[in-house]
């Protein structure tokens, strides 16, 4: 597996600045882990391979280095913002020559004056790291779709860039991170993100559907399959194929943003042999398994009066992940529309009441697999609510809005009878 599909698979590595001994250790391979410590502070652990120090220049000399920052840019669908910088030293104004890590921030919302948010502040400010080349150069790829940005034209956001501390024991390197690490000066302390390039409509339905990847909505998938399903076979497959190549090329570079791309083709189409079946996808994401599995022929995804639910959790794994362009394939050669585009017929609270309670649920392991997936399902169903619904708790909104008689309406979502088109 090369690394960069590594880096997506596992917790992202951060490998921040060297403790008081001033060595880095870099490892050739292992695993991360974080949290946040007593104290307050993040920190992320790295295991593996025996660490291979390198010298670093004094941390007061790497506290004096500055940040030079080039335009930003961003993907064809609007998703991820490419940041590359260098760090300098500004009493030569040369850059460095060694491999430096760091900590960049960007504030999630658009720059204002007198904005006090810290750096540290973690419901603000999204944060990754990295380290520079041998040239003094870096680069970062934020995913900005969860900013709070006016998609049709370029916002400005404020930067930051830290240093932080490491320790080395044994075969693990700790690094953390805190409101006491110190800012490195930048030579722009905000940048100018672009507006989002223009997509057609298809191209921006299957880009909404892929916006949830780590707390998955039904209501996106739903109005994608409609879509699509209007365009016959051959287009939707045209469709999907150049959503792929947006998305990275759909090959492993893109893995962790097909998702959403498993979920539509299941819903969409349909075997021509009724005795065939999707394959599981093999991409470290949580499926069914055991005799429950019958239970659930589009695995891991379950289809409730038009609506698809789908078992969701996050898991690891080992071995080269597959891609969406595989099950493609198997869409091309084996598979046709599904007769009609999915139309609700359920309030989703009543809907979700429902496959809690069926066969295909509580046959589940009920020390674990059960309860995860009851969460996920309440979680997708209360998702496809007005918002003032999202903050609640099960009961309450199955007492309130399960009782509503709700509709589908594709522009709308679901909404209630009397104010339905």
């Amino acid at each position: 597996m090369n690394k960069s599909v590594a880096l997506k698979i596992s917790t992202t590595l951060l490998l921040l600045l060297c403790s008081s001994s001033c060595l880095l250790a870099q490892f050739e391979g292992g695993y991360a882990r974080g949290g946040r410590d007593g104290d307050g502070t993040w920190y992320e652990e790295e295991g593996g391979r025996e660490a291979n120090p390198v010298e670093l220049p004094a941390r007061s000399i790497q506290q004096r280095l500055k940040v030079r920052l080039s335009t930003p840019e961003i993907d064809q669908l609007g998703n991820n913002c490419k940041i590359v910088g260098e760090l300098y030293n500004p009493e030569t104004g040369k850059v460095i020559s060694w491999k430096q890590p760091l900590t960049v921030g960007i504030e999630r919302k658009e720059f204002s004056q007198g904005a006090t948010s810290k750096w540290s502040d973690y419901d603000f400010i999204e944060h990754d790291c990295t380290k520079t080349e041998l040239n003094g150069k870096f680069s970062l790829t934020f995913d900005i779709r969860e900013f709070d940005r006016d998609l049709t034209k370029a916002q400005v956001h404020r930067v930051f860039v830290a240093v932080g501390t490491q320790e080395v024991v044994g075969e693990r390197l700790k690094v953390r991170w805190s409101s006491e690490d110190a800012l490195l000066q930048l030579d722009q302390e905000t940048l100018e993100i672009p507006a989002n390039p223009k997509i057609d409509r298809i191209q921006f339905l299957l880009n909404e559907a892929g916006k949830h990847e780590h707390s998955y909505q039904p209501e996106p998938i739903i109005r994608a399959v409609n879509a699509l399903h209007r365009l016959g076979k051959q287009q939707a497959v045209a469709a999907i194929e150049e959503h792929l190549k947006m998305l990275g090329g759909g090959d492993l570079s893109s893995f962790g943003e097909e998702e959403h791309v498993f979920t539509i083709l299941r819903v969409l189409f349909e075997p021509v042999d009724p005795t065939a079946k999707f394959p599981v996808p093999r991409n470290f994401s949580a499926s069914v398994d055991g005799e429950v599995e019958k239970e659930w022929p589009l695995n891991p995804v379950v289809l409730v009066a038009g609506i698809p639910f789908k078992y969701h959790r996050s898991t690891g794994g080992s071995g080269t992940p597959e891609i969406a362009a595989s099950h493609l394939e198997f869409v091309k050669q084996s598979c046709v529309l599904r007769e009609r585009p999915l139309k609700p017929t359920l309030n989703p609270i009543q809907a979700a009441e429902v496959l809690c309670e069926s066969q295909k649920v509580q046959l589940l392991d009920k020390e674990y697999s059960r309860p995860q997936a009851i969460d996920a399902i309440r979680e997708q169903a209360i998702s496809m609510l007005q918002k003032k619904y999202r903050e609640q708790e099960w009961n309450s909104v199955s007492e309130t809005a399960g009782k509503l008689i709700l509709v589908w309406d594709d522009e709308r979502g679901f909404v209630e009878k009397q104010n339905a088109k």
